[in-house]
């Protein structure tokens, strides 16, 4: 279903009833500063042409030496980031947060989709996937081999480990986190295009983040792919809550 066009307003109304402070990390991640953009406009243009207009955004705010946030919205967009980011940090990796692979080469006529975007990451920079569970035919052989290599983890393989080390060595020191909002269970955040079940926890994804952040240098993540459901917002609310939860991990090391 469709609708992702509306998330970023819902999840900034609905970080206006997050309490400021954070109990894990002791802090108020607030107090550190956090400055929400206008929106990028990217109604009626091509793929293509959001992730560029992306890309420019970001750009100019890892220019200043800041944190870039995004919010969506199509995880398309996180192609835009990442191109950035690469810019200024030679030795980037990403990690992702997803039910799906996302590694088709193209899909509806076009490489940008949503659907292509790890496929687009990966010929910029390395990446390890975490929370997949729904492969396409056409993504089977590239994703059976990237799980043998342990750059992908289904859910089950991520249950089996017993600390996060497997993820952390894959990764880079300088890391993009990009988040789909489907990566977690729908019992969670039901408000997504694609519900899979059996996905990751609140509490799975904020132990493994927290190691991830205590030893690589995270400049810059997005949560993507929310589309809020009239009458529940436990979708928009528990984003809100994650983008500030990781926001608290990051500016806790800096502290």
């Amino acid at each position: 279903m469709k609708g992702t066009i509306d998330a970023p307003t819902s999840i900034i109304e609905a970080s206006y009833q997050l309490e400021l402070y954070d109990i894990e990390t002791d802090s108020q991640p607030h107090l550190e500063g956090i400055y929400t953009a206008p929106p990028i406009s990217l109604r009626a243009i091509s793929p293509e042409e959001a992730i560029k207009r992306t890309y420019t955004e970001t750009q100019s705010v890892l220019k200043a030496s800041k944190l870039p946030v995004l919010i969506g919205g199509e995880h398309s967009l996180s192609l835009g980031a990442v191109k950035a980011g690469v810019e200024v940090y030679s030795d980037l990796s990403v990690l992702q947060i997803d039910a799906h692979a996302d590694l088709r080469d193209s899909y509806e006529g076009t490489e940008y989709s949503h659907a292509c975007v790890m496929k687009r990451v990966s010929e910029m920079v390395p990446y390890i996937g975490v929370g997949i569970r729904s492969v396409a035919p056409d993504e089977s052989e590239i994703f059976k081999r990237k799980r043998k290599a342990k750059e992908i983890f289904t859910v089950a393989d991520f249950r089996q480990l017993e600390n996060f080390e497997a993820i952390v060595e894959k990764l880079s020191d300088n890391v993009y986190i990009t988040i789909d909002a489907d990566g977690f269970d729908p019992s969670l955040i039901p408000g997504v295009g694609t519900p899979e079940p059996d996905g990751l926890t609140f509490d799975e994804l904020n132990r493994m983040l927290g190691e991830v952040i205590a030893t690589k240098n995270i400049v810059g993540f997005d949560f993507m792919e929310l589309r809020p459901m009239k009458g529940d917002v436990r979708s928009e609310f528990t984003a809100a809550k994650i983008v500030y939860k990781v926001l608290a991990k990051i500016f806790r090391i800096g502290l």
